[in-house]
């Protein structure tokens, strides 16, 4: 858990995590994060490793793909699975690929792409730690992959086999029930997209798009300034728009000092500023 101890110009967030009885201090600027180190003989950069070692196993057990299982079927499934790293700018699947194995997001952020019928690449949307995907795996043996997902940094993530899932469910039913509940949740949050793309200003879409990708990049250092390493042009086929509409909306946010414009990013200066035009 992270808990403000500052004001919103200069926050502190203290982990509710201890080591030999200190607590570990994080101390969060505009344009860094650092661990302070309270306790003697104890480095900094080891303090650090501990504290990333213990959020990636919290996103690993918090997944929301085991969310719905108790804690045995949740070790059950976690047994399953293996490790894996990708670095910056690799695939970790092809839109056509075969589906054989389902991925939990542990580090990192990925984005999701498909190939219109233009041949054009869209950005459909951009996932981050605890978040999960190639779930249609786990639900037929010869599925295709209807999305190509690409790291955007440094990624790890868990990945189940398709067979040995089956393996799993044959043993325990009640493992369908997480099935259906992943199942559930994403026709919802389909249903939702549909909903905002046919109804919503194009304004609203932008900046709620915005508002997410400042959350999620945001989320392991929550300060109020937070670099997005997107595209204006990704983050229009994210919103369902035009380049030159994002390119004003943004230039309006510029001016109100809520966003600054570089190469290749976007960075976000005023998180619950920015949110607050999103609603």
């Amino acid at each position: 858990m992270l808990q403000c101890k500052g004001d919103s110009c200069s926050p502190a967030y203290v982990v509710r995590r201890r080591l030999s009885g200190s607590e570990l201090l994080v101390d969060c600027s505009y344009t860094s994060s650092a661990i302070r180190a309270p306790l003697d003989g104890v480095s900094s950069i080891h303090l650090r490793r501990c504290l990333g070692v213990f959020l990636e196993e919290l996103n690993v057990t918090e997944n929301s793909f085991l969310s719905g299982l108790d804690d045995e079927r949740r070790r059950a499934v976690l047994r399953l699975a293996v490790r894996r790293r990708f670095v910056k700018g690799d695939i970790l699947f092809h839109e056509g690929d075969p589906g054989d194995t389902l991925h939990m997001l542990v580090k990192g952020f990925v984005a999701v792409r498909v190939t219109t019928l233009a041949g054009e690449t869209a950005t459909l949307t951009v996932l981050r730690p605890t978040d999960f995907f190639g779930e249609q795996a786990l639900l037929s043996v010869n599925s295709r992959r209807t999305a190509s997902v690409i790291a955007l940094g440094d990624v790890e993530t868990m990945t189940i086999d398709a067979r040995l899932f089956s393996e799993l469910r044959s043993t325990d039913p009640s493992i369908d029930r997480l099935l259906a509940d992943v199942l559930s949740t994403q026709v919802r949050r389909l249903s939702d997209s549909l909903v905002e793309a046919l109804y919503s200003p194009v304004d609203e879409r932008v900046k709620r798009r915005l508002s997410f990708l400042a959350d999620a990049f945001g989320e392991s250092a929550p300060c109020l300034r937070v670099e997005i390493p997107i595209t204006q042009e990704e983050l229009s086929t994210m919103a369902g728009t035009t380049r030159p509409a994002v390119n004003r909306i943004l230039h309006e946010l510029v001016t109100a000092g809520l966003v600054e414009l570089a190469r290749g990013r976007i960075v976000v200066t005023d998180r619950m500023a920015l949110a607050k035009r999103a609603r």
